[in-house]
């Protein structure tokens, strides 16, 4: 459903930003259509429209073809319906459509573009006629002679002919009897007929018929008698060729005819389709994003006017429960501004447009909008400034509801200060009263006070340079405007004595209350450019954390790597070592006397190697036990798969008993076997020499 608009479109020069969005599109209708465009409230075409300009930013980026080349049809179908004939400029245009058309129906893949697909793939080709026309009209635009045998046969006529007058020409330019009569030995064609220039006083003496003459009468253009016959029949075998392509057309014509509500499909999805790539394009233009659309809250973030160089970004937010801002400050045209790019950027949205602001921005579907900024007087109805505001406002008023967005400039203003701006805050209080969003501009200081009395209302101002007199266009809300109207008249250059006399006559609590305003506002100021030092500080600082941490995690991963590298060549090396323990711990079961005690020298010895390995191995292998802590304990070397007993313990060195042999060794390297524990009894004794 179309919005109702009552002059707010112009008042925010709509179609100005209409203009520029149009001038991106390939295609007249895809222009037209631009340019027809009007907010809806209908949910489920907005939607939809914004997927399909979400295909098309796809569509952009990978490349593909565009409806650039594609001609309206409209027209030559309404021809068509009234029993009109296509010309051929017509059927090349139409040609070009269909294979614009065609292009966009091959890469509209359905899993990508859905929206796209639908409204392209939707609609079938009509090849039958796409085929006729390429057996009619060549790659020049042009009718083929094999378009029809009669149109064959007459162009190969008419070619015979025009080479029988050529060489008549060239007889004529080659021969004496002629070259002293003629002004250039050139052929020009006057009239549709094939001539020489002949000077005027030869006019007479040469065979042929005079068609023309030059501005100065210096010379006449002379058909020559030998070729009048062949263009006579040339002619009548042109008028021949055009009966012909007539017919032709007329014949295509009425094929076309027959798929006419097809060709009004096809117009219209180009028309659709190029309509959304402007969109998305002029999006990227601007930097732009498609708004959340929907809900009861508007929410505008760094929104910047589309018709102007180098805007300052504003943000604001409207709610049920806080559904007024009023903004205050200086006559410099800054709250103007904040005005109509809200406005502004409302209107993209709600037509389907991406809108210079950024993610987050959230447009409530309104049923109205309604917009009285200008002062302009009403000539035609011999109304004021003041009464042309009323005329405007009053509809604001009978309207107002929750789905109804109102923007006022200079409420109240154009009467009496005092009556103006009562009835400023009256309307502002019905306004609110009726859960209806509004931001209105004033100077009345009557209204900076209801911001701080209503919470449903918030002030704002627009930023003021006090060293150069203009705003900075930077939207603060929060606080109400001074209008600075002493300072800008001192600084302007006004008597000082009548600026001093006109505070004396001010009234004393609007004198505070200004006061108070600009040391509010400098105080905001203040803690802003903090606030934004802050911000810049942690941002700062969160960089050099994620440097730290992203350090941190390198030689956390390189330690690791090298710590598994050096475990897998530990326990290499240990494994080795204890192969050749159980080895030596054989020798020493199977010897007998000296050789037996060679055998256990050999044991202590690769025991010794064993120990010189890292003990954090060691306890890592021994780490699902506990070290023994008492005689008796049946426990088992770290590392070997022999089982002993402990027969002696003194400090942290335990005399083990395996089979017949009695080791020394650190408790550390020992892991007691659970339950396995001895009779107090323990045996005694030494170990092997």
């Amino acid at each position: 459903m179309t919005l109702e608009l009552p002059d707010t479109l112009a008042v925010l020069e709509w179609d100005t930003v209409l203009e520029r969005i149009a001038q991106l599109a390939g295609t007249r209708m895809g222009r037209r259509m631009v340019l027809l465009s009007r907010p809806m409230s209908d949910r489920v075409w907005l939607f939809e429209i914004q997927a399909a300009v979400r295909e098309c930013l796809v569509w952009i980026d990978a490349g593909l073809p565009t409806a650039h080349g594609a001609e309206p049809l409209d027209d030559m179908v309404e021809r068509m319906n009234k029993g009109g004939v296509l010309s051929l400029a017509d059927f090349v245009a139409l040609l070009k459509t269909l294979s614009v058309f065609q292009r966009l129906d091959e890469v509209a893949d359905v899993e990508r573009f859905p929206h796209i697909a639908e409204r392209i793939g939707g609609t079938v080709l009509p090849h039958g006629l796409i085929e006729s026309l390429n057996q009619v009209i060549d790659a020049e635009g042009q009718i083929r002679d094999q378009a029809s045998p009669e149109l064959a046969d007459i162009r190969r006529r008419m070619r015979q002919l025009e080479r029988e007058i050529d060489d008549v020409f060239e007889r004529v330019l080659r021969s004496a009897e002629w070259s002293r009569y003629l002004q250039d030995g050139i052929i020009t064609v006057r009239f549709g007929r094939r001539v020489v220039p002949v000077r005027n006083e030869f006019r007479h003496s040469v065979p042929g018929i005079v068609h023309d003459q030059s501005g100065s009468g210096q010379t006449v253009f002379v058909e020559p008698l030998a070729v009048v016959e062949r263009q006579n029949r040339l002619t009548t075998l042109r008028q021949d060729e055009a009966r012909e392509i007539e017919r032709i057309l007329a014949a295509l014509t009425a094929k076309a005819s027959q798929v006419a509500p097809t060709l009004s499909a096809i117009h219209d999805h180009l028309a659709w389709f190029d309509r959304q790539m402007a969109a998305a394009q002029y999006g990227r233009l601007v930097d732009g994003t498609l708004p959340e659309l929907g809900g009861h809250t508007l929410v505008i973030q760094e929104a910047r006017h589309p018709l102007l160089e180098n805007p300052v970004p504003i943000s604001l937010e409207l709610s049920r429960e806080r559904p007024a801002i009023i903004i205050t400050g200086p006559n410099t045209g800054g709250k103007t501004v904040a005005l109509k790019t809200t406005g502004i950027i409302v209107l993209l949205a709600l037509s389907g447009f991406m809108a210079p602001v950024q993610e987050g921005t959230r447009i409530p579907l309104y049923r109205q909008i309604f917009a009285d900024i200008g002062d302009e007087q009403s000539l035609s109805q011999n109304l004021s400034t003041f009464s042309s505001h009323l005329v405007r406002l009053g509809p604001m008023m009978r309207q107002a509801g929750p789905d109804t967005l109102s923007l006022i400039d200079e409420i109240g203003a154009g009467t009496d200060p005092e009556e103006g701006a009562a009835l400023a805050e009256a309307m502002i209080q019905h306004l609110v009263d009726k859960q209806s969003p509004v931001i209105a501009s004033t100077h009345y200081s009557r209204l900076k006070l209801l911001g701080l009395k209503d919470p449903r209302i918030q002030n704002a101002l627009v930023e003021f340079d006090r060293e150069t007199l203009a705003p900075t266009y930077h939207l603060v809300l929060g606080s109400p405007g001074s209008s600075h109207a002493f300072y800008i008249a001192r600084r302007l250059g006004f008597p000082p004595e009548l600026v001093d006399r006109a505070e004396s006559l001010l009234d004393r609590e609007a004198v505070t209350l200004s006061d108070a305003i600009l040391e509010i506002n400098q105080l905001q100021r203040t803690l802003r450019e903090q606030d934004e030092a802050l911000r810049a500080r942690q941002a700062d600082l969160d960089v050099r954390q994620r440097a730290l941490d992203d350090k941190e995690r390198i030689l956390t991963e390189r330690l690791e790597r090298d710590r598994e590298r050096a475990e897998k060549a530990w326990r290499r090396e240990l494994d080795d070592m204890t192969q050749k323990f159980n080895q030596a711990l054989e020798a020493v079961r199977q010897q007998e006397g000296k050789e037996r005690a060679r055998a256990v020298e050999a044991l202590r010895e690769q025991y010794r190697g064993i120990a010189k390995l890292p003990r954090s191995i060691a306890r890592r292998q021994a780490q699902a036990g506990t070290p023994p802590d008492a005689v008796g304990d049946r426990v088992r070397v770290a590392g070997f798969p022999d089982v002993g007993t402990i027969v002696e313990l003194k400090g942290r060195t335990a005399t083990v008993e395996v089979g017949s042999l009695k080791l020394k060794l650190a408790v550390d390297e020992l892991e007691r076997i659970e339950g396995g524990v001895r009779p107090a009894a323990a045996r005694t004794g030494s170990p092997p020499s």
